[in-house]
């Protein structure tokens, strides 16, 4: 292989490897909320809980998670809670960017939705 195909090679992994290395982050985040919706639907008095006591739980497990994209006046923006007698839905839709170089970013849409059984 020349040197100028070895260039070419390494350009590519080093984009490849920059695009992974500002991904994961938004992933990761991701499963902190999946995590917080999971540890919210088990606990075993939510039917009697207000939807407002839903989303005080929802932002403080988000602050220990250190996400901070979730506060207490932006949450009704991005979670929505459904409660249907016993049974409780907990949607979250939100979107993520990740700023790659100068004006050229990622963006990822997540949804994510728990609910008792």
């Amino acid at each position: 292989m020349t040197f100028l195909g070895w260039v070419i090679v390494l350009a590519l992994i080093g984009g490849i490897a920059l695009i992974v290395m500002k991904l994961v982050p938004l992933y990761m985040e991701s499963f902190k909320v999946d995590s917080a919706l999971e540890s919210i639907l088990e606990q075993p008095n939510l039917k009697d809980q207000s939807t407002a006591d839903i989303y005080k739980q929802f932002v403080r497990r988000m602050n220990v998670e250190d996400v901070n994209r979730f506060d207490e006046r932006n949450v009704r923006k991005f979670v929505t809670v459904d409660k249907k007698g016993p049974h409780v839905t907990i949607t979250v839709e939100y979107q993520a960017k990740a700023e790659l170089y100068d004006n050229l970013s990622l963006v990822a849409d997540f949804k994510k939705q728990a609910s008792t059984q």
